[in-house]
């Protein structure tokens, strides 16, 4: 049975983390060179029937001033997919939360547009994703690839959330 996990500003991850939920919910983790603001981690032993995880970007505006253009707000949202792509690209990261593989949003920042060139989908694999992608078992007891990332971007003005969006 699955469990909805509530994210606000109040949130206490050793607390998350504890509660023994489906998900370990980590902050600041290192992904592909960077560093991603919240992760929601499938906890595949305890829950082998989990079929999604998810990274959040947070972006700040300050309060004071005048509200972003939109154009202003759009570039924010870019820079933030931008950090998602190469977080989610992140090998490590795919093969241990048993990520599918070949997903437009999964894919490195180079492959996506080898992908808008043409190029073949053979092409756009992940480097360490191979297994997964044939189908490889990477925990001993399940099929490798079948947990779907989400990536969430949340821009915040103050304490308002001005846009939440799933890219």
């Amino acid at each position: 049975k699955l469990q909805m996990i509530t994210i606000d500003r109040n949130i206490n991850i050793n607390e998350a983390r504890a509660a023994g939920g489906p998900y370990f919910v980590h902050h600041e983790g290192e992904a592909d060179g960077g560093f991603y603001d919240i992760a929601l981690e499938p906890r595949l032993l305890e829950w082998p029937d989990i079929a999604h995880a998810a990274i959040i970007e947070l972006k700040y505006i300050k309060k004071a001033g005048r509200k972003p253009t939109k154009a202003e707000l759009d570039a924010i949202k870019t820079e933030a997919i931008r950090e998602l792509d190469r977080y989610s690209a992140d090998t490590t990261l795919r093969a241990k939360w048993q990520l599918k593989g070949g997903e437009a949003a999964d894919l490195k920042p180079e492959g996506r547009l080898k992908a808008a060139e043409g190029g073949e989908a053979s092409d756009l694999k992940p480097e360490g994703q191979l297994k997964a992608a044939e189908g490889g078992d990477l925990s001993g007891n399940r099929a490798a690839g079948t947990v779907s990332l989400h990536r969430l971007v949340l821009v915040f003005r103050g304490g308002d959330c001005i846009l939440c969006e799933e890219v």
